[in-house]
Formats: structure tokens, C-alpha cells, sequence
């Protein structure tokens, strides 16, 4: 998938804690950013902790912590567009 292909696309992740899903458009300007920026915007917005999260593909492979300081291109051309955020806060 070149890069042209990859801004034509959105990212979408989607929480599966409550059925919220997040689209992000891949554009020019976002698409060298690091990916944990990205998360970290949700995690903000949801008032979320990362050490309780786990990121899967669609067929359920998990997406390894230490990828997320890559760039949201390679996250997209080595997962996938379509990623699920579980979220369980420990009691």
C-alpha cells in the first residue's frame, strides 16, 4: 500500500468499552505523526489510563506497546486501518 492509498483512507478505532469509535482521517499532516500522540488524544478524551488498554486488529492480533512510537502510516501498513481499543479498569 503506497502512501497516496494510505491518505485516501481513515483510521478507525473503534473502543469497545460503550461502542464508541473514533475515525481519523489520514491526510499530508497527519500521517508521519507518531501514533502514541494519536492515543494519547483518546486516552485524554475518555479519560483513559494506557496501562489498562489493549490494541487489537480486526482478527485479533495485538498491537505491541512498543509499536506505538511509529509513525501512524506504519502502524496502518503493518495492522490495518480498522483497530480495536479494549479498555478494563482494574477495581
Amino acid at each position: 500500500m503506497s502512501s497516496d492509498e494510505l491518505l485516501e483512507d481513515f483510521l478507525v478505532i473503534t473502543l469497545k468499552q460503550g461502542g464508541r469509535q473514533e475515525y481519523i482521517e489520514l491526510n499530508e499532516h497527519n500521517i508521519k505523526e507518531k501514533f502514541r500522540a494519536l492515543l494519547d488524544k483518546i486516552f485524554k478524551k475518555y479519560k483513559m489510563k494506557e496501562k489498562y488498554a489493549m490494541l487489537t486488529t480486526e482478527d485479533g492480533r495485538m498491537v505491541p506497546p512498543f509499536k506505538y512510537n511509529q509513525p501512524i502510516e506504519t502502524i496502518v501498513k503493518d495492522f490495518g486501518n480498522k483497530l480495536s481499543l479494549y479498555y478494563e479498569k482494574q477495581i
